[in-house]
């Protein structure tokens, strides 16, 4: 019989500080400031809030944990993203007596590293490893490549319980180790309160485990499988608190993500460019998606030797253990669907991977944005089979040679934080942020808008919201609400009519003007990355044709009282952060914007039209789908249209555009019609009516939005929608559909 894990002693806390010595190693130089320093804006800042959040909630409203304060007014807004419960509430002290969240952030990191290096550790002991080859793959699994990379998100290497969950259900399996079982379904279960994202590929790896173990053998497993019955549902049971918030917002939004696309097979080769021993090799490798997950090649000859070891020990003894080839073929299963629908090698497409079967069959794949994220778990199998190797090394007595290797495959991961800021200490707040710390708690927002392509940036103001504790409409997470979406971009000609009035409509009535924000940057992006030579010029013309001069506009408005000042606060630094200054403004009386009606009618069907876009294919927003649609996945330059033509003369009752979460369109766009004597004429544009109609219709029904623009029923020949001056959208179209209507006396 294998022996199960040893217990703690000695030789665990030396681990113990060598893996801490190992996480404060590979997180340089972000580990050298652990009060002030961080990965990067984005990300890194989002789980810093996070932690701030709910180390604020824990104590002060601990029924509301999920309240997290942005995309408001959204209920439990951080239900939108994943949690951190577990890592975040261990921390809660150091946030309470530091007041600094960011260095609450890096203490859960150190125990989000520890706990996978301990998982790993524990998982290798299970499966009978000795002392060494698991403290190896402890290591390699906390500290490999991709790991370090998704630092900057504390709840993806946040996965270390699953590692636990895995050994704990192999003992069970080998053994029938009645506490192994509880253990299981325990370790899940505090999975579940880490990171919802592994507690669904845990659930997956458990479930191959399990598949592996009936084909060797049924019996055991079969017998086996009821016992786990009882510790499941009780664990279910008590992951209720966490699964009901989540069941109730995404059901609310009906959200979900398209087949998403994963990694090319090379970027296991490739490095992060800050390698202290290979440099940068591999395709080249981004700081979030198509990440470095370079597999190490001491790493990998120790996998293969770890193969070759068990093959031929299975030649000679059909007795000998069985799992490392086990784990070998689930290792590359992993592979294939960290893939993601498209199997990709060396750049060539060789067609659909089994990723799809996942997305289409397994509840909660839907939600899943990233599938490279499964290469964490094919390090697991790695960094196991490699153990195997250093295992022979060590009962063969040479153990120096084995701790040798093992040094070696780990440290070749070796490589300094490419990006890291520091953003402060508490002691650096700045002043308008203590300020609002002690005004009644109401909703705000901060202007100018950072645009849409700059959405990660919000998380600055997330971040700084962990002190002065007042909500905003606004905010970066997983999934951002349609509601959030359209406040941004009402508020890009802040203060209008229509902004003021989709404000007050979600009851907020302050707003911070930073004074050395740049306006219109979405605008900038277009102008100067499409645009003629003269874009300077073109550029501040649009922004005076669209009125997008924020700073300009506040002024205007505060000198016609539609503004008042309240409090105004000089230049700060606090770290890499800076501000020019902030003017805190109010608008309590906000004049009224009555909503445009929406249009009545039948469809037209699509049999009389012919469609045509400037780029992509249209029809799947006239096919009365919503899981399809119009999509053009880059920014738009400002000169794309989607136009239907009619085959005779069609009275159009109006122009509907069905909208969901993840829709994206022009910011500004008008309605063209093609007169039957071939001229295109303007009839209808967006402005304020249409977006308190739209914002009206979304604090109703919050999962589909409708923008609806009533025309005269003259007879036309064809319809446009298009882009006006100013008119930008970073994520391109997409428009689930497009809804042409006529006889509008008729019932709909």
């Amino acid at each position: 019989m294998t022996p199960a894990p040893a217990k703690p002693g000695p030789s665990f806390l030396l681990e113990g500080m060598l893996y801490s010595a190992l996480t404060f190693l590979f997180l340089i130089p972000q580990s050298l400031a652990p009060a002030s320093r961080i990965g990067y804006i984005g990300d890194s800042l989002e789980s810093v809030a996070i932690v701030g959040f709910i180390g604020h909630q824990i104590a002060a409203n601990p029924t509301q944990i999920f309240d997290a304060g942005f995309l408001h007014p959204q209920k439990d807004a951080l239900t939108l993203t994943d949690h951190r419960l577990v890592p975040s509430l261990l921390v809660a002290p150091v946030l309470w007596t530091t007041d600094n969240p960011v260095l609450a952030y890096n203490a859960a990191l150190l125990f989000a590293y520890l706990l996978a290096a301990f998982g790993g550790r524990y998982l290798a002991l299970s499966v009978g490893l000795s002392r060494l080859p698991a403290g190896f793959a402890g290591a390699l699994f906390a500290f490999h490549t991709y790991a370090i990379n998704e630092a900057p998100r504390l709840n993806i290497v946040c996965h270390g319980f699953v590692a636990f969950a895995l050994g704990a259900l192999v003992v069970w399996l080998r053994d029938g180790s009645d506490r192994s079982r509880w253990l299981f379904a325990f370790f899940l279960l505090l999975q579940g309160y880490s990171a919802n994202y592994h507690l669904l590929y845990g659930v997956v790896l458990s479930c191959f485990v399990l598949i592996g173990f009936a084909a060797a053998r049924p019996r055991n497993v079969a017998a086996r499988l009821a016992g786990l019955i009882v510790p499941g549902l009780v664990s279910i049971l008590l992951f209720v608190p966490v699964l009901v918030p989540y069941l109730r917002t995404f059901t609310s939004l009906e959200l979900g993500r398209t087949k998403p696309r994963g990694i090319d097979l090379l970027h296991y080769l490739s490095t992060s460019p800050s390698n202290w021993i290979w440099g940068a090799i591999g395709p080249p490798a981004r700081l979030q998606q198509q990440g470095p997950h370079f597999a190490g090649f001491v790493a990998l000859a120790l996998a293969m030797a770890g193969i070759g070891i068990a093959l031929r020990g299975r030649r000679k003894d059909r007795d000998a253990p069985a799992w490392p080839l086990g784990v070998a073929l689930l290792s590359a299963v992993l592979v294939a669907l960290s893939l993601g629908d498209r199997l990709m090698v060396a750049g060539f497409d060789l067609g659909r991977g089994p990723y799809g079967l996942l997305y289409s069959f397994v509840p909660g794949f839907k939600l899943v944005r990233i599938p490279e994220r499964l290469g964490l778990f094919v390090m697991l199998g790695v960094a196991l089979l490699g153990g195997v190797a250093l295992d022979r090394l060590v009962t063969s007595g040479r153990p120096r040679v084995a701790l040798l290797i093992a040094g070696l495959a780990v440290i070749e991961h070796l490589s300094p934080l490419a990006v890291t800021i520091d953003v402060g200490k508490p002691s650096q707040l700045p002043a308008v942020y203590g300020w609002l710390a002690r005004q009644p708690r109401e909703p705000l927002v901060e202007i100018p808008i950072r645009g849409e392509a700059l959405i990660r940036q919000e998380t600055i103001e997330m971040y700084f919201a962990t002190f002065h504790h007042h909500p905003t409409p606004l905010g970066y997470t997983a999934y951002p609400t349609l509601l959030s979406k359209v406040i941004r971009r009402a508020l890009l000609d802040f203060p209008s009519p229509g902004s003021l009035a989709a404000l007050a409509k979600v009851g907020t009535h302050r707003a911070i003007l930073h004074k050395d924000r740049p306006i219109a940057p979405d605008l900038k992006d277009q102008v100067f990355n499409f645009g003629p030579p003269d874009r300077d010029r073109r550029f501040t013309d649009a922004v005076g044709n669209a009125s997008l001069d924020v700073q300009a506009n506040v002024n205007t408005a505060e000198r016609d009282g539609r503004l008042v000042r309240e409090a105004s606060f000089g230049p700060w630094t606090a770290g890499s952060l800076s501000s020019a200054g902030e003017v805190v403004y109010r608008f309590d009386k906000v004049p009224g914007v009555d909503p445009a009606p929406l249009p009545q009618g039948t469809r037209v069907d699509t049999g009389r039209m012919t469609l045509r876009a400037k780029e992509g294919d249209a029809r799947g927003a006239f096919d009365e789908r919503l899981d399809t649609g119009y999509v053009v996945a880059r920014p738009l330059r400002g000169d794309e249209f989607i136009e239907v033509r009619f085959t005779g003369p069609v009275r159009v009752s109006g122009v509907e555009l069905v909208l969901r979460h993840e829709s994206a369109w022009p910011t500004r766009f008008r309605i063209a019609v093609l007169r039957e004597d071939k001229t295109w004429t303007e009839v209808a544009q967006w402005d304020a009516p249409h977006l308190i109609q739209l914002i009206n219709g979304l604090l109703k029904d919050p999962r589909m939005g409708r923008i609806g623009f009533v025309l005269d029923e003259t007879p036309v020949m064809g319809v446009s929608v298009l882009p006006q001056i100013g008119g930008t959208s970073a994520a391109g179209w997409n428009l689930p559909e497009v809804r042409i209507l006529e006889n509008g006396s008729r019932p709909r």
